[in-house]
């Protein structure tokens, strides 16, 4: 993983956006760094500005994470076993990589945050001993819900509580992630959810899907039961619980 980040950071740099971490580009989440996990949990952040000298001052944040499932979700169960980790969520990781190049050479009104976070996945997948698990989850530094740990976003989540930008001047979060495994038969879509928190952001979607192959699929997250995403975070409505209460402490069985 750290090697990964690097590189990752590296390319950052090469297309020259201007860092937004606590050193350079990387944001570790505190009591994550030391022996056991020399990286720690860290995400990268970079920005670019916008071209207005009023509206460069608010932020688009597009958002995808670092980490993956390490072959353990649904494509795993269909016997495709090298898959999870480039679609959950390298695929994203790659787009959002490309639409900061086309971005560079495009720029638009709003600056644009590139934040690729570490931890999504939960604690559960960072590799590391029980021991170090249990110790991170019932200290101060794990920023999530009570008994979420095992499978709440941790790298967005400690920014969202200590932020190196005024949240009150993000205007449009958007977090890319798979839902599902991947070649549905007969099916090629992108769900999006979460459009009803916006108003007149389904319209705008629509819009942008007009003429594509793929097609959009809305899910209203009100009425319907979804998985966690990283900007839940700056959320005040969802509130995961750990499924197993009497076998859980903080979200670690």
């Amino acid at each position: 993983m750290q090697h990964a980040r690097q590189l990752l950071a590296d390319k950052l740099k090469e297309m020259q956006l201007q860092p937004m971490g606590q050193n350079d580009y990387f944001y570790t989440v505190p009591k994550t760094k030391d022996e056991e996990c020399p990286g720690g949990i860290t995400n990268l952040i970079a920005v670019l500005k916008g071209n207005d000298n009023l509206l460069k001052e608010e932020y688009i944040l597009l958002n995808a994470h670092l980490d993956g499932p390490y072959n353990q979700g649904p494509t795993a169960r269909q016997g495709n076993l090298q898959t999870d980790n480039s679609y959950d969520d390298g695929g994203s990781v790659s787009a959002l990589l490309s639409l900061a190049e086309y971005f560079k050479e495009n720029p638009v009104k709003r600056s644009l945050i590139f934040f690729l976070s570490d931890g999504e996945e939960g604690i559960g997948n960072v590799a590391t001993s029980p021991e170090w698990k249990r110790s991170f989850c019932q200290s101060i530094a794990y920023k999530g819900p009570p008994m979420t740990c095992q499978n709440y976003p941790i790298g967005f989540t400690a920014w969202a509580k200590d932020p190196t930008v005024d949240l009150k001047s993000l205007k449009l979060v958007m977090a890319m992630d798979p839902l599902g495994a991947p070649g549905i038969k007969n099916n090629d879509f992108v769900a999006v959810l979460g459009t009803e928190s916006t108003p007149g952001l389904q319209e705008l979607m629509e819009e942008s899907f007009q003429g594509a192959a793929t097609k959009p699929l809305f899910v209203n997250r009100q009425y319907a039961a979804t998985s966690y995403s990283d900007a839940d975070a700056l959320t005040k409505d969802f509130k995961p619980v750990c499924e197993d209460k009497e076998n859980c402490l903080n979200g670690i069985p």
